[in-house]
């Protein structure tokens, strides 16, 4: 039966990408649905509004907007198994999407995997062929996936996939690490109808790269019938996925990078979700009846970065005296439109315990002055919006404010350009920076490997042996054993007191949605802001 929006105005079909039309940007290759396509039993259209759509679908050009457009489509073996909106997420707690069951194999150097009876929207059968050609294919050509694949967890990278029949495998790894299995959540790890895309493979191009940059190519609950890079994405329910679903027929995601345009369009009824506003604009639509605001549990926390290679941060009681003389809380309430909650603990809360920070700035200021510095330094911080967001202007002038009291003169360098900012922050070029953890897998493993000693993101020149032997004997313990939560309480501990990542502010997985729109906990397992549109329920 047809489910009508009586209460909502008419929906006009606009076109927001207007940044993309400008640069003579031509509508991309429309991809082919399959010839089994059926009506679903849901009769609802859903427009999510995103801050960008890529110009490939293919993660080996990860861009702007890869991320949530392959989340969206959802063809990963597993989702997080998030409990409500209120629950911490974790990578730690999985459950299946294209996986039926998994197990660890006595002595921790595989997996065994079954696969569930899904089909592309080729037609073609999920099988462990295909999840041997995507896994490989990753580990050779897509960066991400080489990275977290290799680097942060340990596949074995001249077997990773052994298979056993054509639903069941084995991963192989060289020594066990807790990203093992959640790294298959991650939307890098889209799994592809390897059927498929070899039809499209070529000499030059084995992978089939140019086909799988505006085709796609997998099993989960969506098959995509339109592709427009860099401003629309039209999804419909895949025939071959059997699964439970909410009853939306069609998701578009249009790509609308200015946050007010997000705001308006949802207020007006054009959008159901936006998840890129600003702070203020979350606070203005929280009063509004035809708008629901998910302020959900924290998976993310901004930081202020101090680099030691900058004579003054290379003193421990600067660090600590700068870490001490922030008010969390003013912060939030100033920067955040008092959404969010003031990082005092060592993580993220909910994933683990250790450490409490201290805000004092009497106790700064005697730190100041044992160091050294008694009337303080000048210092310079660098920020744009792309890392941490819209907050970042008035995070930066809360913080000038707030060091003033320690002597610290704050001077505020707003890199206009995006890609500067990336530049000089991927080559350490700063004094001090704010950042945003975002990590690829929200877990205690992933959040202490992007700060310690070694990682590809210690840009702030941090080495400590302590924290590499607490890091390494996290890495091979078994999530939740004593080993594991000791090592992960006393990190917690060290990120408090040692660390030159100051934690700000813990940030909310938040979005907005027509409060026409239920969500379900099963809607909350996918891994960025996104929902899982196939779980939504529309009247």
């Amino acid at each position: 039966m047809k489910h009508h929006r009586a209460e909502r105005p008419k929906r006009r079909l606009v076109t927001v990408a207007m940044a993309a039309a400008a640069c003579g940007i031509i509508a991309g290759f429309v991809a082919s649905s399959s010839p089994e396509a059926s009506a679903s039993s849901g009769s609802e259209t859903f427009v999510a509004a995103v801050p960008a759509v890529p110009a490939s679908l293919d993660p080996v050009s990860f861009q702007a907007g890869t991320r949530q457009v392959l989340d969206a489509y959802n063809s990963q073996l597993f989702n997080l198994n998030v409990k409500s909106c209120g629950a911490t997420p974790s990578g730690l707690s999985l459950t299946g999407n294209l996986a039926k069951s998994w197990t660890r194999d006595p002595g921790g150097k595989s997996y065994t995997i079954t696969l569930n009876d899904y089909k592309s929207q080729y037609g073609n059968p999920l099988t462990s062929e295909d999840v041997k050609w995507t896994v490989e294919r990753g580990l050779a050509v897509v960066p991400i996936d080489k990275a977290i694949g290799l680097l942060f967890a340990h596949y074995n990278p001249k077997n990773p996939i052994t298979i056993i029949n054509s639903h069941t495998f084995k991963l192989n790894v060289v020594s066990a690490t807790p990203e093992d299995l959640p790294n298959f959540a991650v939307p890098t790890f889209t799994i592809y109808d390897a059927t498929e895309a070899m039809k499209h493979a070529t000499k030059t191009d084995p992978w089939a790269k140019a086909w799988l940059a505006t085709h796609a190519d997998g099993f989960g609950p969506w098959q995509i019938t339109s592709y427009t890079p860099n401003s629309e994405v039209v999804m419909t329910p895949n025939p071959g996925y059997t699964g439970p679903r909410g009853n939306v027929s069609k998701v578009i995601l249009k790509a609308v990078p200015t946050p007010s345009d997000q705001s308006e369009l949802l207020s007006s009824g054009e959008v159901d979700y936006a998840g890129g506003m600003t702070w203020p604009e979350y606070k203005s639509l929280a009063s509004s009846s035809s708008v629901k605001v998910y302020p959900c549990a924290a998976y993310s926390r901004d930081w202020l970065i101090l680099n030691q290679k900058y004579g003054p941060l290379a003193n421990l009681k600067v660090r600590q005296a700068i870490n001490m003389a922030i008010n969390r809380q003013a912060l939030v309430t100033g920067a955040y439109a008092g959404y969010g909650t003031p990082a005092l603990t060592g993580w993220i809360p909910g994933e683990a315990s250790g450490g409490t920070a201290t805000e004092s700035v009497s106790a700064a200021k005697a730190l100041m002055a044992s160091a050294g510095y008694p009337h303080g330094f000048a210092l310079t911080l660098v920020y744009n919006e792309v890392q941490p967001g819209p907050q970042a202007d008035q995070l930066a002038i809360l913080l000038q404010s707030q060091l003033s009291a320690i002597g610290i003169q704050l001077n505020l360098d707003h890199t206009p350009s995006a890609a500067t900012w990336e530049t000089d922050n991927e080559t350490g070029n700063y004094q001090a920076e704010l950042y945003s953890s975002l990590p690829v897998i929200p877990d205690v493993y992933f959040d202490a490997l992007l700060i310690a000693p070694g990682s590809i993101n210690n840009t702030w020149h941090f080495e400590n042996p302590q924290y590499l032997a607490l890091f390494k004997k996290l890495s091979g313990a078994t999530p939740g054993s004593p080993t594991f939560n000791s090592a992960a309480t006393q990190l917690g501990v060290l990120n408090t007191t040692l660390l030159p990542v100051v934690n700000l502010v813990n940030t909310p997985n938040i979005f907005a949605m027509t409060s026409n729109v239920t969500l379900t906990t099963a809607s909350l397992r996918t891994i960025t802001v996104l929902p899982d549109f196939s779980q939504l329920e529309m009247k």
